[in-house]
């Protein structure tokens, strides 16, 4: 070890404070406490990282998080470092004599670092360090797993040796220094030990891992395409692989041309200096720009790269993606910024002959700590977009091409499918056509298109998990614990095989489906009552969710030609069974969804059938309040519609004076708008403006030439229901004061960006749509559909401006007429009814259930179901039959996934999604009872213990007078 005073004064000031060792070593375990805070923030957001990497999973509730124990392990590695440079800052005192001579200290140090990873420690997991060893070893030599063998984690972790490149380059520098009789490790780093070669090298090794695994990528879909015979349109032919493998091999110019530099004499590789410099620029900026495009248009899938229309559309902020997890879409904003000027020092710290220069020592070492930083930020956007990707049966380039996704594929497994049609089309193609057919012009033999028969039950399924689990509702996710039916309880397999048949049947009107769903559902009600005379199997969470899908499948088939309670007596029994597990017994996770789920369900029955909100309901509250954000806007919202329902039931009942009625109305009237103020900045929209004549038609006389495009439809139906709520305490307010009202009303809805097909809601119509012939895709559909109870309010209303209830009239007739929506045009039937009688009250139709909403297909989706099934939307736009009406009804506030999507339910063939944001407007149709099936639930035979919840006495409670008024036949339904 060098102690010679000619080289101490070469030591600068920075190593003498950090040698190199210590900042290789600093750096790794600042890298271990990164990785724990990106497993802790994604946790708490209810991103399961483990899942994604397929890392070992806890096995007992003992065990502790996995980001605590990664903290566990950057504090065993934290306190040794901080004793080790404690106790070299005190034997050196800045001396470069004494700092040459105690370089033991900081590779003993490294020393405990390796045993840290490899031997094992009595408070780390085992499996996880074997896991993480075996990760290593693998893609230490461009390996990379199948995609259910951990292929994300695989990827992640070779990303991030990218960005310790340089750092790996100074540990191969310091180790080369302590073994050399002419360095000291702890002296001027010496870039040139072990010569000129192994240090370019060493920092391009993570680049060439990665480049490899692209490429095997690249081929593991070249030979599952080729397995199938067909280019999957999930994967495409492998070029996305390609483009990625070409991004890391941008990074050798780099590396090389900075080697070059750093050589004595340039000149002797035939060009000069400045050539080598310019040469080198050229190459950090193609890096540079190519790495960074590929960070936000690939590895986030943020739209700010694509074109004009994708970027630009209303549907979620400007630049950003339609499924997003982090609310805030500054987060992303700021990402894409940090993202963007840490690349180009990234690129920089790529450049070994800057520390030719030994006043840059500190420089290199900032840079290699933002480069971590980045690479800190990357993972947190990089793991939330392959968690939206990943929320199966969903993926994002199944969305891109428009079809049902199936899920990930196993590459390693061959897909056995129908093939004739592919190959007898290939042996045409191959076969030799006559000269005298081919100047003849002969007709070509044509292809008889034929389709494989498709169980119902399985097309149920599909349809089901697709459209309504993955992405309507995070109260369903969990069923996915039940995807295979083979290792589910029997109840909960025909619980969900009847509601799958049922959700059919309303997509494709088969009364085959909805026969045999009926079947389904009265074997799982038999099974489930089995289930509860075993005071064990009642407790079970299976048979609390089996309660959830028996009720959604009432939702979905019952018709009742009134109101009654049986309608809610699996709500009740749900409510039950929880009162018996207790409240408490319920964890953070799926079973907190479906309990929160179950939460809004029960107080929106009890707000349409005029009872007060059941004591447990709040016990639900106080128990979630642990596991939620409080101070979300949702969950102020949701907690005062449980006031606003014991207010309505108080009301009903007549036990409230005149004075109580106008206090409370008034006091909840300002509690809900503190909420609206204080969600401005999260629930953000943007007012437009319109212009001229087609201004003026879109909105009602009087009122300014503006409209409002929301983010999403969460937070469209979210001001919604709050203005609605609103509107109707201010009607009860005006009502009891028996006088008029200045009262503005501030409730006008963002029509034109739904309704306005020929200017501000073209961009929502099918490509190729011209002129005023055209569809409408199932997200334009279910735009119209949240509209049509607000619209409803307002030309109800009689506290609203004439102009303002004309105008609301206008467009329930334009979505009746355009959009062909047969709700609208029973709606402006009750509408001419009611103004023959006195106005009535709306109370028992606001927020019910939310369980089942979109249930009505266009023409258009079903083309590819027509030889099979008939087309519903064959009838006239208004049923003669009072008894095949539809029911409306404004949803509940559910538990959903922030999506952005939005989705009509007249397109579920067409569209890859349905958004699962909260709290819609829904119309619902309810066809009568089926007569020769007695399966309905207020015609099944009492079976005795079926949820032990007393039945109310009759008549206990009288409808409302708006229920009162509806037509023979309706019932409010979700």
């Amino acid at each position: 070890m060098d102690g010679d005073p000619a080289v101490e004064p070469e030591i600068d000031g920075f190593s003498r404070v950090l040698p190199l060792p210590y900042r290789v070593a600093l750096i790794i375990v600042l890298g271990i406490w990164a990785w724990g805070l990106n497993l802790h923030y994604l946790t708490l957001i209810k991103i399961d990282v483990p899942s994604l990497i397929r890392y070992p999973g806890r096995t007992s509730p003992r065990h502790i998080p996995h980001h605590l124990s990664c903290y566990r392990i950057a504090t065993f590695l934290s306190i040794p470092l901080a004793l080790s440079l404690f106790l070299f800052w005190a034997l050196t005192h800045g001396s470069p004599k004494d700092i040459a001579g105690w370089e033991i200290l900081p590779n003993l140090y490294l020393l405990v670092l390796v045993i840290g990873f490899v031997v094992p420690l009595p408070f780390v997991s085992r499996n996880g360090r074997s896991r993480t060893l075996a990760t290593l070893k693998r893609i230490s030599i461009g390996g990379i797993a199948e995609a259910h063998d951990g292929k994300f984690g695989d990827i992640l972790l070779a990303d991030a040796l990218t960005s310790y490149a340089k750092v790996l380059g100074d540990l191969f520098v310091s180790l080369c220094m302590f073994f050399s009789s002419s360095h000291s490790s702890t002296g001027p780093p010496n870039r040139n030990c072990g010569g000129a070669f192994w240090v370019p090298f060493i920092i391009a090794v993570p680049s060439m891992i990665r480049l490899r695994q692209c490429i095997t990528e690249y081929y593991r879909v070249q030979k599952a395409n080729k397995q199938t015979g067909q280019i999957s349109p999930a994967t495409g032919w492998g070029g996305q692989h390609l483009a990625n493998a070409l991004k890391y091999s941008t990074a050798f110019p780099v590396i090389v041309l900075s080697a070059l530099q750093r050589s004595p004499d340039p000149s002797r590789f035939g060009v000069s200096e400045a050539t080598l410099f310019h040469m080198w620029l050229v190459a950090v900026v193609v890096n540079s720009g190519y790495s960074y495009y590929w960070d936000v248009a690939k590895d986030w899938d943020l739209t700010l790269f694509s074109n004009a229309r994708t970027r630009d559309s209303p549907e979620y902020p400007w630049g950003l993606r339609r499924h997003r997890w982090f609310h805030a879409k500054e987060f992303y904003y700021a990402a894409i910024v940090v993202d963007a000027m840490l690349r180009c020092t990234w690129s920089l710290k790529l450049s070994v002959h800057l520390d030719h220069f030994n006043d840059l020592e500190g420089g290199i070492f900032t840079m290699e700590v933002l480069e971590v930083l980045r690479r800190w930020i990357w993972i947190f956007f990089r793991v939330e977009t392959e968690w939206c990707d990943q929320q199966r049966p969903n993926c994002s380039s199944c969305i891109r091409v428009g079809i049902a996704c199936t899920g990930y594929r196993d590459t390693t497994n061959i897909r056995i499918s129908d093939q004739t049609d592919f190959v007898r089309t290939k042996a045409l193609a191959n076969t030799k056509t006559p000269l005298k057919q081919r100047f003849t012009g002969e007709p070509k033999v044509k292809l008889k298109v034929r389709h494989l028969p498709q169980d119902l039950l399985i097309m149920g399924r599909d349809m089901f998990f697709t459209y309504y689990v993955s992405d309507f509702s995070r109260t369903w996710d969990f069923l996915y614990n039940y995807l295979d039916s083979s290792h589910a309880p029997k109840h909960i397999s025909l619980c969900i095989e009847a509601v799958s048949l049922a959700f059919l049947s309303h997509q494709v009107s088969s009364q085959t489906a909805r026969d045999l769903g009926r079947r389904k559902y009265c074997e799982a009600l038999r099974k489930i009552n089995i289930a509860l005379q075993d005071p064990v199997t009642a407790k079970a969470t299976s048979t609390f969710e089996g309660a959830l899908l028996m009720d959604l499948f009432e939702k979905i088939m019952k018709s009742a030609s009134e109101i009654n309670t049986s309608r809610h007596a699996h709500i009740e029994g749900a409510l039950a069974l929880v009162k018996l597990r207790g409240v408490e017994s319920f964890k953070e996770g799926t079973e907190m969804r479906a309990l929160m789920g179950l939460s809004l369900n029960s107080t929106v029955c009890s707000l349409s059938t005029g009872q007060p909100v059941d004591d447990a309901i709040r016990q639900i509250r106080v128990h979630a309040a642990q596991f939620v954000n409080t101070d979300y806007p949702k969950w102020k919202l949701s907690g005062l519609m449980l006031e606003v329902t014991d207010l309505a039931a108080e009301m009903r009942q007549g036990r409230m004076t005149t004075e109580e009625r106008i206090a409370k109305s008034a006091y909840f009237d300002r509690e809900l708008e503190l909420v609206a103020l204080e969600a401005s900045p999260v629930w953000t929209y943007e007012r437009r403006n319109l212009h001229g004549a087609h201004g003026e038609r879109l909105v009602p006389d009087g009122f300014p030439l503006v409209y409002d495009v929301y983010p999403d439809r969460m937070v469209t139906q979210m001001w919604n229901v709050l203005r609605i709520a609103r509107m109707l305490l201010c009607e009860e307010i005006i009502q009891s004061c028996a006088m008029g009202s200045d009262l503005e009303m501030t409730a006008q809805s963002a029509l034109p960006q739904m309704t306005d097909c020929d200017l501000v809601a073209k961009h929502k119509l099918p490509s190729g749509s011209t002129g005023k012939q055209h569809t409408h895709s199932m997200p334009h559909i279910l735009d119209i559909y949240i509209l049509i109870f607000s619209l409803y309010v307002v030309a109800w209303s009689k506290s609203c401006p004439q102009a303002a209830v004309d105008w609301s009239v206008k467009q329930l007739q334009h979505i009746a007429d355009h959009f062909a929506i047969k709700e609208a045009a029973i709606i402006l039937e009750i509408l001419k009814k009611q103004k023959l009688k006195e106005s009535l009250d709306p109370w028992a139709l606001i927020l019910e259930e939310s369980t089942f909403k979109a249930k009505k297909t266009v023409k258009a989706v079903l083309n590819t179901e027509k030889e099979r099934v008939p087309n519903p939307r064959n009838s006239s736009p208004v049923e003669k039959n009072p008894r095949h009406s539809r029911a409306f009804v404004l949803a509940d506030l559910d538990e959903r996934k922030d999506q952005t999507v939005l989705v009509s339910p007249q397109t579920y063939r067409a569209s890859g999604h349905i958004s699962s944001a909260s709290g819609h407007l829904w119309m619902q149709s309810a066809p009568g009872h089926d007569t020769g099936t007695n399966c309905n639930h207020d015609t099944l035979p009492e079976i005795p213990g079926y949820y032990p919840t007393p039945r109310l006495p009759p008549n206990t409670f009288k409808p409302s007078p708006l229920i009162a008024g509806l037509p023979p036949g309706w019932h409010i339904g979700t």
